[in-house]
């Protein structure tokens, strides 16, 4: 071999090619699909959490919101959590999907592997089972005051209890539920349905759940 031949070799050789290129890009500033550098217009995948240029999140937006849900991180003022493509290559990884795999499949395809959809019915999950901030106590008291008073329904109009139908009698008294002005009776509203000295009827506040022998629920 001459050795004008053995040079054009060496040199592609030593170049790395743009497939192995991009299969070592996990960097947030490039996106994950491609390795193109994303920086200047970024676009978020909140269901992968990884970042897209904005040929791969159109590519994303073809396959529907409940598959990939994309935004633009200049266009849409994006407040989600930021990407972390390493992550999401990590997790790939551990369930025998290597970067080259993943970079070798479709860019439709890839994201209908077992692996992406796993990613997603967990992270759905996890979503669900976030925890809910209890509401400001003040905005609470607030609104408490601003309800208008409940109208009590008149004894003549209520000759039975209104939730159980039980028929009242001198011994079987009618009260009154401060929080919706039904009459019931004293079953329909027992006292742990109360707030504090405030009758209330099991409907507006239903009693805790009994324990099931056997099952140790409460």
């Amino acid at each position: 071999m001459s050795r004008d031949a053995a040079t054009p070799a060496a040199t592609h050789a030593a170049q790395p090619s743009s497939a192995s290129a991009a299969a070592a890009v996990i960097d947030e500033a490039c996106c994950f699909d491609c390795g193109a550098a994303c920086g200047h217009d970024r676009w978020l995948c909140a269901t992968h959490n990884v970042s897209l240029c904005i040929d791969c999140a159109g590519v994303h937006r073809a396959l529907g919101a409940g598959m990939s849900f994309v935004r633009s991180e200049r266009l849409d003022g994006c407040d989600n959590a930021p990407p972390d493509n390493a992550a999401f290559a990590a997790f790939l990884e551990a369930h025998g999907v290597p970067r080259r795999e993943w970079l070798a499949a479709g860019r439709v395809t890839r994201y209908y592997t077992p692996a992406a959809d796993l990613w997603r019915r967990r992270s759905d999950a996890s979503a669900r089972l976030r925890a809910v901030e209890p509401p400001d106590p003040e905005l609470v008291k607030r609104y408490e005051a601003a309800k208008a008073p409940a109208i009590w329904t008149p004894d003549k109009d209520a000759p039975t209890c209104q939730l159980c139908r039980r028929k009242f009698s001198y011994y079987y008294r009618r009260h009154h539920c401060r929080a919706c002005g039904r009459c019931v009776c004293c079953d329909c509203s027992p006292k742990v349905c109360w707030q504090t000295t405030s009758r209330r009827c099991k409907r507006c506040v239903p009693p805790p759940a009994r324990s099931i022998p056997g099952l140790g629920l409460t």
